[in-house]
């Protein structure tokens, strides 16, 4: 015969909650007979299981420990330029025999535009931008306006600064 899981769950919350008032008894049952023979003690499945949780608290620690040995640390002080801080960046292939896209991962302050193409190896990659009209809403390569500011080639809508 099959019991039911929530039959199973409801008599594992019964037997939890039966079980808490008599928690101080069993505690000071179990420090008085580590008194009279530790060894014993020691055999008993809540020291195994509190002794493996704490050790694989302990081997965790040291495994994220010992990973920080191997990431680089950013050189440089607070305030020289250098950012920690990483971004994605979408880049268009502007060849127009090419005009491969992909993304890349760099600095948030990566302002080395253009980059080479992985496709047709020319240093011919674009950072794409979002317009920022709602009708449009495409990434774009921004061409110069005419005020010298940089607009969406579909709509002709400014598009503001990467850092504003």
């Amino acid at each position: 015969m099959d019991i039911h899981p929530a039959d199973k769950a409801r008599s594992f919350v019964r037997r939890i909650s039966e079980g808490i008032p008599l928690l101080p008894y069993r505690i000071r049952e179990f420090v008085r007979k580590a008194k009279e023979n530790p060894v014993e003690a020691a055999k008993h499945p809540a020291v195994w299981g509190t002794g493996g949780v704490i050790g694989a608290i302990l081997v965790a620690l040291f495994i994220g420990w010992l990973g920080g040995l191997f990431v680089p640390s950013v050189e440089g002080e607070a305030g020289e330029g250098v950012s920690s801080e990483q971004a994605l960046f979408r880049v268009q292939c502007i060849n127009r025999d090419c005009g491969h896209g992909w993304n890349i991962t760099e600095k948030a302050d990566y302002d080395n535009w253009p980059i080479r193409c992985p496709q047709c190896r020319q240093k011919t990659g674009h950072r794409l931008y979002r317009c920022p009209n709602p009708e449009c809403n495409k990434w774009v390569v921004p061409t110069e306006g005419p005020d010298g500011h940089r607009i969406c080639p579909a709509c002709k809508q400014p598009i503001p600064a990467a850092d504003d």
